[in-house]
């Protein structure tokens, strides 16, 4: 059973490759006053090396390193490891034959393991973290959601953090995950497949007690290669729900999403970024000084007279709708930059049955590269649909000219 992603490529924060093990360990001992009857001298875990562990620790000090040469059961690692929960150092898997980390054994009172590493201040460099690198039959690390990670009062950064190209790790699924927060830290996810590969990138599916994403600090999402970013959400708890800000994120990341089985999670916030939020009931009702909108937007032959509210309208998380109209153009959208509609009944953008519509235009609207066609971010299978509208798009050429 697969248990956590990940990536092609999965990076937080680069990491130090050392070449003087003795000197890195000597530096954690000296700033974490590691107890030497508590420390692992070795630079790599084998059946020779095992036999120095120091079993009776609580803390250990170490940068417990699984490689090639790591000849162990991973039985045999957890009957060693029994007494540790606090892990001081570094901890590298990388080019191991090892399928599961659940050889760590979790402090029963708070159900956690505790890792400790950090930048240190005084010697300028950079300690190893945590690295899981080139492991191809690595398949379970769902004990990461139990690690807590900790930097000590001298940390500059945050703990080091790398899971790179485990090619079985490359879904989160079955699993009782109710969210991504363990890796809170997260702040960059890149791939690299280029612009003709449509490869998911991030897939999480069939996880049926995730609820939300929680990956709060995550900033940027791309290819390497200036190609697509596929996201998969698919088969996850009800009410699995995306913030605002995540949408936002995903938006302005320019994401594809080959399904996305969410809600937008329940909020009572008036302002977004400093920005006006509003809630749609109807456009008679609604204030006129809206940036963001929240609900289905729906503009038909009754609602001309209230179009001037829609002018300063920048993102709107729901569907439009324009139908029935008399209205030969759509200027009164002019600053709409962004539709993420989790609607799966109705398309982002409907236009339909509008005699004089003449023009769509929608020119601040974000448009995806190469294609250059509007992006917008839809449950349903039809993102943009335009229908029974006789006079727009007189040619071929001119329904080109606004990609939609």
């Amino acid at each position: 059973m697969k248990y956590i992603i990940f990536l092609y490529l999965f990076i937080l924060f680069p990491l130090k490759v050392s070449s003087d093990f003795s000197e890195d360990l000597k530096t954690i001992v000296n700033t974490k006053d590691c107890d030497w009857k508590c420390t692992f001298n070795y630079s790599e875990v084998t059946s020779k090396t095992i036999e120095y562990f120091p079993r009776n620790c609580e803390d250990v000090c170490a940068i417990l390193t699984f490689n090639s040469n790591t000849d162990l059961a991973e039985s045999e690692l957890k009957r060693v490891f029994k007494q540790m929960h606090y892990l001081i150092g570094g901890l590298r898997i990388e080019n191991s034959n090892i399928t599961s980390l659940s050889f760590f054994t979790l402090i029963k009172v708070y159900d956690t393991f505790n890792f400790i590493c950090d930048t240190c201040k005084l010697y300028h460099i950079y300690l190893i973290g945590l690295s899981i690198v080139n492991n191809s039959l690595l398949e379970d690390i769902a004990i990461l959601q139990n690690f807590q990670f900790w930097v000590t009062p001298h940390s500059a950064y945050e703990c080091p953090f790398q899971i790179l190209n485990n090619t079985k790790l490359d879904t989160t699924d079955n699993t009782t995950l109710k969210d991504m927060s363990f890796l809170k830290s997260l702040k960059e996810i890149r791939s690299k497949h280029g612009k003709i590969n449509r490869n998911v990138v991030l897939n999480i599916h069939d996880n049926y007690e995730m609820r939300r994403l929680g990956l709060d600090n995550l900033e940027e999402l791309y290819d390497v290669l200036f190609g697509p970013f596929f996201i998969n959400l698919e088969n996850l708890h009800p009410e699995f729900c995306l913030t605002f800000e995540e949408l936002l994120l995903f938006y302005e990341q320019r994401v594809l999403f080959n399904n996305i089985h969410a809600k937008y999670c329940p909020e009572s916030k008036k302002k977004i970024n400093g920005q006006k939020l509003c809630e749609i009931r109807s456009l008679d009702t609604l204030d006129s000084d809206c940036d963001y909108l929240l609900g289905d937007l729906v503009i038909d032959s009754y609602e001309g007279r209230y179009l001037y509210k829609l002018f300063n309208v920048i993102v709107l998380f729901g569907t439009l709708k324009i139908q029935y109209t008399k209205l030969e153009g759509t200027n009164f959208f002019y600053n709409l930059e962004y539709i993420a509609s989790l609607n799966d009944s109705h398309p982002a953008i409907l236009v339909r049955s509008n005699k004089y519509l003449k023009q769509l235009k929608l020119p601040n609207l974000k448009v995806d590269s190469p294609s250059l066609t509007i992006h917008v971010i839809s449950r349903h299978k039809d993102a943009v649909v335009i229908e029974d509208n006789p006079v727009l798009f007189s040619s071929n050429m001119e329904c080109l000219m606004y990609r939609i």
